[in-house]
């Protein structure tokens, strides 16, 4: 991307980017931290649009007027729809504000130091723990049933 397609809003009150942790465990091969490197990007840039729309939001009405351009011109069907939309976040989100990796550490447990915005990772991490949390929950329900339904042999 050319330097003349980032958009930098100077009235944006969102912190500058800090630094964020990410767990770490087992072992990783290349493919899967590549993969975790375009999922965190893509919903680093949803949780940025979340985060900038809300009406407690510091961002300025142009940026909230971009965000919302960029999720209302694509037909949602899947495909270059959604890689578009994730390009125009990014664009949006300008380029002192995209996630960078600082550091790796490959250990068990190991960490990698993103710096990125923290009201955005926070975010995002919370609700990866919900979803994480949620996933737990209903594989405990379905045991429980499964149990159950074997107990009584039905």
């Amino acid at each position: 991307m050319a330097e003349g397609d980032y958009k930098f809003d100077p009235q944006t009150q969102f912190s500058d980017p800090a630094s964020y942790f990410v767990k770490l465990d087992k072992r990783w091969k290349l493919d899967e931290l590549s993969e975790f490197s375009k999922n965190f990007e893509q919903s680093y840039y949803a949780a940025f649009a979340l985060v900038a729309l809300r009406a407690d939001s510091s961002l300025g009405f142009d940026t909230q007027g971009r965000l919302l351009s960029q999720m209302a011109r694509y037909p949602w069907k899947g495909g270059f729809s959604t890689v578009h939309f994730y390009y125009g976040v990014k664009r949006i989100v300008g380029r002192k504000r995209q996630p960078e990796i600082k550091k790796i550490k490959y250990s068990s447990p190991g960490f990698i130091e993103l710096s990125a915005i923290q009201d955005v990772a926070l975010n995002l991490g919370a609700i990866v723990a919900s979803i994480c949390g949620s996933i737990t929950m209903i594989n405990a329900t379905y045991n429980r049933i499964y149990k159950g339904l074997r107990e009584r042999q039905l």
